[in-house]
């Protein structure tokens, strides 16, 4: 019998749970996978990295995590308008202060003309 991946096992897991937490779900997904300390050590790293990036989870806060589908939307999606607004107003602040350098550097250098 083939084994299956690990993120499968997981998804398995969740079915069957509302929430979880990491620790919970990956001893879980150890013992089903059948891994030996080793294996789990090695292989936990790039089981958080699935879990995180395959778009089935979603993070809760606290460590702990759940399926996006059972999730009403205004839970799992994430707002980056305040993010880009922030984003553009420092941009805008960068270009005033570069403009305001130049013009002193200027300003000084109209002086140093004017004193030879």
């Amino acid at each position: 019998m083939a084994k299956k991946a690990m993120i499968e096992y997981a998804y398995e897991i969740m079915q069957e749970k509302k929430s979880i937490s990491f620790t919970t779900l990956w001893a879980s997904v150890a013992k089903k996978a059948e891994l030996t300390n080793e294996q789990k050590e090695k292989a936990l790293p790039n089981f958080y990295t699935q879990l995180s990036l395959d778009g089935r989870f979603v993070a809760l806060g606290n460590n702990k995590w759940s399926l996006r589908d059972r999730l009403p939307y205004e839970k799992v999606h994430v707002d980056l308008s305040d993010f880009y607004n922030d984003l553009e107003e420092e941009t805008e602040g960068d270009e005033d202060e570069e403009a305001e350098t130049k013009k002193d550097e200027s300003a000084h250098q109209s002086e140093e003309n004017q004193n030879i």
